[in-house]
């Protein structure tokens, strides 16, 4: 666990993050590789806070993971080399935040529900279909793909529509060839 001026930072021990009534308020529960805690912050917002925390907004990520991947609803994060993504809408309130790096393999357990199982051996009983579940994994894998081969192209957040201009080509007001 990483705290940063006394709020929780998703950190690379972070597996997963769901969300937890206690009274009427909704705090989140946290599991790590050797650990679990309750904190009193929704998940959604703990996710913005550690975002926050390594330099960028939460829809500063999700815009990027937008660009890179395409993908409109449900987006993948990433947050110091961790791969996260919502289970649902991060809007509703029963979402719970997974990280890919943590992810040993899932099973269905019935129509609605699934098994998931971490590399350390702890197991989760999500409240999602397993189709639903393996949907979101093959994203946020989709989603780290085009970010590996991107940083090994160097055409992070290019786009085949827009052509590269040449630097004679620049408009920008910081071009120094034309002062």
């Amino acid at each position: 666990m990483k705290k940063s001026s006394s709020i929780y930072v998703i950190t690379p021990q972070t597996m997963l993050v769901e969300p937890r009534p206690y009274g009427t308020k909704i705090y989140s529960w946290v599991i790590e590789e050797d650990t679990s805690f309750l904190l009193p912050v929704k998940p959604t917002i703990l996710i913005k806070q550690s975002c926050l925390a390594y330099g960028s907004t939460y829809e500063g990520r999700r815009d990027a993971t937008k660009l890179v991947s395409s993908l409109a609803t449900k987006t993948p994060i990433l947050i110091e080399g961790m791969y996260l993504f919502p289970t649902l809408s991060p809007a509703n309130r029963e979402c719970i935040w997974v990280s890919l790096n943590h992810i040993d393999h899932s099973v269905s357990n019935g129509m609605k529900h699934t098994d998931l199982l971490f590399k350390n051996g702890v197991r989760r009983t999500l409240a999602l279909s397993n189709r639903s579940f393996q949907s979101q994994i093959k994203k946020t894998m989709m989603f780290q793909l085009k970010i590996t081969e991107g940083f090994k192209t160097g055409d992070i957040g290019t786009s085949i529509s827009d052509p590269p201009m040449k630097a004679s080509e620049s408009s920008s007001p910081y071009d120094l060839q034309h002062t």
